[in-house]
Formats: C-alpha cells, structure tokens, sequence
C-alpha cells in the first residue's frame, strides 16, 4: 500500500483486496456434555471519558471480546448508563508502528467501540464512576471508569495542523492519543496575570499512560513543561500573563499511543488545590518541611491493649511516603510498617507487652514538605470481609465464592453470613457460617440447569453479636490509587453461564508455516461443536494479542453449520519485518437461546496461536509522486510501479480504497496490471 495524497485528503492503493474463508464438511456430531473454556466480556475505556454533572453524554463504550448480548451495569444506582447501537469493527491500530526491539512488546487490547450514553444527575459528587460488563459467557473482571466533573467540558476534534481553540478558563478537555507519536495540541488565553494549573487525569480513567505536558507562549518558548514519571498522573502550574495565548502540548512518555489512551486535561486559573486533611476522633495533623522527617507521638496504656496505628499522606494527595515504628522506653524497636498495600501510607496493629508508655515514630523518606494525618487509637473488638467482586456460575455447575474474615481487636468469635440478591435459579447453602477457628468460608452457589441466564449485584453481610459489616470486594481499574480502601464496593457482580458449545483449535505447530508480506494466509483451525450445539460459528480476532502491533488483522468469519475446518484469513502487511514471528489469536462466538428462550451468545478462546515467520512480498505497489493537490472536478492520472516476486503470475488488478474521511469524494476506475508489466497509470 502506499499513500499518495497528503494527510487532510490521504488515498490508499490496496495491492489485494481477496479474503479466503475455505471450509470443510463436517465430521457426525461428537459426544455430549463435554466442557471447555469460555472467554468473558471486558469493559474497558469510555470515549469522551468523562462529563459534567446534571448532563446526558454521548459516549463511545470500548470493549474487549464484546457479542451483541452484552450487557453493563454501574455501581453508583444514581448514574444511568444505556446501549444506544450496534458494536463496531475490531479496531486495528493505525500507522505508524513500532520497528525493532519495541515491535515485540506486549500488545494492547483490540477493542471493539458501541455507542452508548451516561445520564448524570445533578446532585453527583463529582468523581469516577465505575462499570462493568457481563455476558452469557460471564462477568469481566476489570472496571471501567467514566470521571464526572463540575467544570464547562469540550471534546477534542478531529486531528488538524493547528492547535485547537478552548473557551475562556475554566475548561477540562476530553481527549485521546489514538495512535504513536501522537501529539495534541490545544490554545489557551488566560484573562489574568497569576498562576494557571493543568492537570491530567489519565491513569485514574485506569489507562497505562505517563503524560509529558509542555507549556509555550506565541513565540514558542517553553513556559512550563513536566512529566508523569512517577504514575500518578500530572499537575503544572505556570505563571500567565493577562490576554496572553498558550498552547499546552500532551502526549504520552514514550510516545505510545492507543484507542485506549483516552485522557482529560482539566485547565483552572489559580494554583493547585491545597491539600486537606480532615481531623476527626483521636487523629492529628503533622507537618514536615523537607528538612525535619521525624515526629514522636506518646502511646499509653495496659498489657494486651491492641492498638491501631496509622500514618497518611498519599491518601489526601501529599507527596510524603511515610512509614511508622514502635519503641519502648528504653529506645527498642518493637514494631515498623512501611508501606500498607497498594499504597505508600503505613499502618500497623500494635499490641502492647507490658504496661507503660511507647513511643510511635513517624518517618518520611522523600525529604520533601507536606501534611500527613496520624491516628492512634486502642481497637474496639470488630471484623471486615473482603471477597471478590466477580462471580460466574455455571448454570448446571456450581462456583465457590470465597469470604475472608479479618478479626480486629481480639475479635475471636464465629461470623454468620447472609446473601442477598442472588438471581432466580442460584442457590447457596444455609447456615453460613466463618467459625472461630478459620479465617475463611468457600460458599457454594449452584446454577439450575434450567435456569434461564441473568447478571445481577448481590451483597454479602456478615453479624457477629452486635457488629454487622458488609462484604467488600476490590474493584480493580485505576492505576493511580491513593487510598486502596476506597478502591472497593459492597455490590458484587455475578453472572450466570452456559455450558460452553465449541472447541476451538489451530492446526499447524507454532512456527511451522512461512507467510510473504503483503499476503493473506489461511490459517487452518478445527472446531468441534460440545453439548449438542450444531449452528454457525463465527472466528474473530481475539482482544488479546500477543504481537498485534504492525496492523495484523482479520476479518469477522462465518463458519456453517456443516462445516468443523476452517481457513481463516490472516492478512500480513507489506511492512512487516522479515526478521519477526507473527501469530494470531482467535476466538469462536456462537449464538443460542438459554432455557428460557432469551438469545446469548457465547465466545471460547481457540487453543494455541496462529504462528507465521515472515518473508518478503511476492507483490509491491508504489506511486511514484508522493503528493497531489487536486480542486473538486479534476482528473488526475497518478503513475504506480509494480514490482512482483516470481512467484506471481498472475494479473494484478489495483483499486482505489479510501480512508472513511474521504468517502465518496473520489473515484477511480480498476487498472488490471498484466504479469511483465512493471508501470501503470492509475
């Protein structure tokens, strides 16, 4: 392929444009009730990724390993989120790729992207709201996260060579770097002198990105600029000047680049928010200012008294990492904690071994200033569950959900649970019950084989004499926690599943077949068709790809019924590196009714990887000028070489292809390229 036109009005000649889908007759029906695996819907980003409160916003949902029978729920009851279309194409990422050591990094997910809307009431706390998604085939593990804000929104437009124009500050933009080397660019005019703060929310919206932002004025000088190197997305502050014109300049560190990589740069004039640190019960506010790192705080009491300890910082956005030890008074160590998980606060129990008074210490190890918030306070005897917040039951099979107990305070008594929500046709067994001695209980809930399939929340609650605590389960999503125990929610999602109906195989060895550039190979995968299912099969490029990073793709592809071979078309583009292995992950999505009639879909991953070693093009394409300025009306006569491998013999027909921008706008008629012949005029 070669571009020809510049990149405001690009056409693409496509050397091939042939599909092979060759299938074979099947084989009789195989035995019944065999099992095999099914792969679960996963959310993942929300392009514009974020709204303002009291509005409706139109968004696009991007989704892995999505089927039509899809279905979304939010854990904030208040927010209304709602398909509004079909789901799209699987999205192959665009030029420009990765060459070299780079090219075989782990691949990001290809999504698909359905149309979809949020409905914000106006009393929202402005924040993330999470989602999730479930299927006949189960409930994804991963959360989705959609950030609502009080501020006046705009959406970026479409790539253009100028920076976009953004209305009078306050203003957060809603953006995406949708392909390598991506640079976005905005223009801002401040209405006074005095500082102006520019802040990114990225790995919040649970996107792997570290975003560089750059600051320059109209004669290009760089005012501010910083990068995220530390994961927690990004703050600048710079000095404005009144009336005066910047352009802020985003990307990501190493220049990556995704339909994923959805982001939202939030712009106010004033500094950055203080940190705030709420005081309540026995807690206190300390302070250090980058030179004095130690506070000593008296802890008093009796032989066998538990005592919380807890020292934070990141929680309410201050750069200390703090940590915490305990001596006697006769300067012991008797206890240290340094980062809690999946945060770098601290905290300990603590219980005292004699009667007398010890001495907590509070360090930080960053040398910087910053508030923190300790807390000291003898523990009241108590418990907290954690579970998980996904749960799939087979209908006609049962799955354990584990609860774990943390007793607290020398809480040493059985706790008793109750489930509540759990859809028609799942059942637990009564009398539930963590005894004293264990720290743990595998509930076991069965799915009725006639059940028809349903996803639902459902909640766990735990009583032990007077105490009663919900079951929290960790959502996982944003990549910048501050405090892991707000990463977590009472509702947990459980999704009922079909037995599964396919088994789904590659064929030939990994390496075993050699692919020339610029081709289509037929991949030969089996399929065998479980639990007396006998309709189509659709292959589809799976979401996870393990070197999906130089424009591999294939087509969705319909097996029929009477068919358990088939070849499925990998298309390797002509710039493949002839020095890398390729492979290609598949999945089978089947559709059927569930005992109740309702229509599922149910998608299994194929076993093993379509592996190809690449070589070079039996056929390449080239337009010998490189860029055309054309008025509505013209006819222009553009000159292409071709250049075959012997292997070819056969005539080359060449047809225009253009990018979704352009269609309609320009048409040419086919050009047949008989073999010896290396010009054309297209």
């Amino acid at each position: 392929m070669k571009k020809i036109l510049n990149r405001s009005c690009s056409c693409v000649f496509s050397a091939f444009s042939a599909v092979i889908c060759l299938l074979f007759s099947a084989s009789p029906l195989l035995a019944q009730k065999k099992t095999a695996e099914l792969k679960a819907p996963e959310p993942g980003y929300v392009f514009p990724p974020g709204g303002k409160v009291g509005s409706t916003v139109e968004v696009k949902l991007g989704g892995y390993d999505w089927t039509p029978d899809v279905e979304l729920f939010v854990l904030d009851p208040r927010v209304k989120l709602e398909l509004t279309g079909e789901q799209g194409p699987i999205l192959v990422p665009p030029p420009p790729y990765w060459f070299g050591a780079k090219s075989t990094l782990n691949a990001l997910p290809l999504p698909r992207e359905r149309p979809a809307k949020f409905t914000l009431p106006a009393d929202l706390t402005p924040g993330p709201v999470r989602w999730a998604v479930a299927s006949a085939s189960g409930a994804g593990l991963k959360t989705g996260i959609f950030w609502v804000g009080s501020e006046p929104e705009v959406t970026e437009e479409r790539a253009t060579k100028v920076p976009q124009q953004l209305p009078a500050l306050p203003v957060t933009v809603n953006g995406r770097l949708s392909r390598i080397e991506e640079v976005d660019r905005y223009r801002a005019t401040t209405a006074k002198d005095g500082p102006v703060t520019c802040e990114v929310f990225a790995r919040r919206l649970g996107v792997n990105m570290n975003a560089a932002v750059t600051i320059r004025d109209t004669a290009g000088n760089v005012v501010a600029d910083a990068v995220d190197t530390d994961g927690n997305d990004l703050v600048v502050t710079f000095t404005a000047k009144a009336n005066a014109e910047y352009t802020i300049g985003i990307h990501d560190l190493d220049f990556r680049g995704d339909a994923s990589f959805v982001y939202r740069l939030k712009l106010t004039e004033g500094p950055p928010p203080p940190v705030v640190i709420p005081i309540e019960g026995s807690a206190v506010r300390g302070a250090f200012d980058g030179k004095t790192a130690e506070a000593r705080y008296p802890i008093e009491g009796k032989k066998g008294e538990i005592w919380n300890l807890a020292a934070e910082a990141r929680r309410f956005g201050s750069p200390l990492d703090l940590s915490i030890a305990v001596f006697d008074s006769t300067g012991k160590e008797l206890a240290r904690n340094d980062d809690l998980t999946g945060t770098t606060d601290a905290g300990l129990a603590f219980t005292l071994p004699a009667d007398g008074t010890f001495t907590a210490v509070v360090s930080d190890l960053t040398g910087k200033a910053g508030l923190y918030r300790f807390i000291a306070e003898k523990a009241a005897p108590d418990f907290a569950l954690t579970t998980s917040a996904r749960i799939n039951v087979p209908l006609g099979g049962k799955a354990d959900l584990v609860v774990k107990a943390e007793r607290k305070g020398g809480m040493k008594g059985p706790i008793t649970l109750a489930i509540a929500g759990l859809p028609e046709g799942v059942t637990a067994p009564e009398n539930l019950v963590i005894p004293a001695d264990k720290p743990e209980v595998k509930i076991a809930l069965t799915g009725a084989e006639t059940a028809g399939t349903a996803a639902v929340f459902i909640t766990i609650t735990g009583t032990a004499g007077d105490l009663v605590r919900p079951a929290k389960a960790p959502i996982p999503g944003n990549l910048a926690v501050k405090c892991p125990a707000e990463e977590q929610t009472t509702s947990i999602l459980l999704a009922t599943t079909l037995p599964p109906r396919l088994k789904l195989v590659q064929v030939e060895a990994d390496g075993g077949r050699k692919v020339h550039r610029g081709s289509t190979h037929p991949a030969e995968v089996t399929l065998e068709r479980l639990n007396g299912f006998t309709g189509e099969v659709s292959l589809q490029m799976s979401a996870a790809q393990s070197y999906q990073r130089q424009g591999i793709t294939g087509p969705d592809m319909t097996v029929p019924a009477d068919a358990d071979r088939a070849f499925y078309p990998c298309f390797m583009p002509e710039w493949l590196e002839t020095t890398r292995t390729s492979r290609m992950e598949l999945i089978g999505v089947v559709k059927l009714p569930d005992a109740k009639g309702k229509v599922r879909y149910l998608a299994t991953p194929m076993s093993g990887r379509i592996t190809m070693s690449i070589e070079g093009a039996i056929l390449k394409v080239s337009a010998e000028v490189k860029e055309w300025k054309v008025k509505p009306g013209d006819t222009i006569a553009i000159p292409v070489s071709v250049l075959r491998s012997a292997k070819l013999s056969e005539p080359v027909k060449l047809e225009l292809k253009l990018p979704e921008e352009l269609s309609g706008m320009l048409t040419a008629e086919a050009v047949t390229v008989t073999p010896g012949q290396t010009h054309a005029v297209f």
